[in-house]
């Protein structure tokens, strides 16, 4: 049994040429791309997702914005959520015995007594040294090779770079390399500091329009941010044991 797969793009491929825009005249945007370490005088065509081991179809937003800074002279690049609490060493594979059918398994490259524990960023947990999930009887050989891709890059700041380097190092001479922003870098940079001004400022707007783009959006997993006398921000911040809380006004303080 084959599925059919859909590519839905919003707006048309044919349009994305036409959006992008000439080179930044605004200083503070300069700014923001050098200290991200980006080029000021290219177009970028940023995509990206969470730090994990993912599936072929996040590969295609990668594939796609290659293309099109190829054709633009642009630069491709790659944005790193690793301020998601996802697990970043789990993922799907097919698998199959014998001459059964094809069937979906989860696996994991943690080792299990390293399984557990609180939910922090990927940005902030550690790099490891992957077990070996076992066979799946479907393309082992590659399995093989992801295994050991990861092992080599053990040696990573954090789980978030570990699985995201490992992964560009696997697909190596079937995509190209881009370049890579992890999220969690955006803190650093003086446009952020400025947005965090901006909230101290006028809290009431932040949190209304977040509310207003949640109501928007119907079932987008989204919630609402809780008023009071100490309001929630959209904004994350860590606890004592670096797990994400939900930030309020008196959290700008520090």
């Amino acid at each position: 049994m084959v599925s059919e797969s859909v590519l839905n793009c919003d707006p048309e491929a044919s349009a994305w040429r036409g959006l992008v825009r000439g080179m930044p005249g605004d200083g503070r945007v300069r700014r923001f791309r050098e200290q991200l370490g980006l080029p000021v005088d290219r177009p970028i065509i940023m995509a990206g997702h969470q730090a994990q081991l993912w599936h072929p179809g996040i590969l295609v937003k990668h594939l796609a914005g290659e293309a099109l800074a190829e054709r633009l002279g642009g630069v491709s690049v790659w944005l790193v959520v690793d301020q998601d609490a996802n697990e970043p060493f789990q993922f799907a594979a097919p698998a199959r015995k014998g001459d059964e059918p094809m069937r979906r398994v989860e696996l994991d490259l943690l080792p299990p007594a390293q399984r557990g524990g609180p939910k922090r960023p990927t940005g902030l947990r550690p790099a490891i040294r992957p077990e070996h999930p076992g066979r799946t009887g479907v393309f082992d050989d590659r399995l093989d090779a992801l295994v050991e891709a990861v092992a080599e890059r053990a040696g990573e700041s954090s789980a978030a770079a570990q699985v995201t380097q490992a992964l560009f190092d696997w697909l190596d001479g079937i995509i190209a390399r881009p370049k890579l922003v992890f999220a969690s870098r955006i803190a650093e940079t003086d446009l952020f500091q400025s947005l965090l001004e901006s909230a101290k400022q006028d809290t009431e707007a932040w949190s209304a329009g977040f509310n207003l783009a949640v109501d928007a959006v119907p079932g987008s997993g989204a919630g609402r941010l809780r008023a009071g006398e100490d309001p929630e921000l959209p904004m994350w911040r860590l606890d004592g044991r670096g797990r994400r809380v939900r930030a309020r006004v008196s959290d700008l303080g520090s």
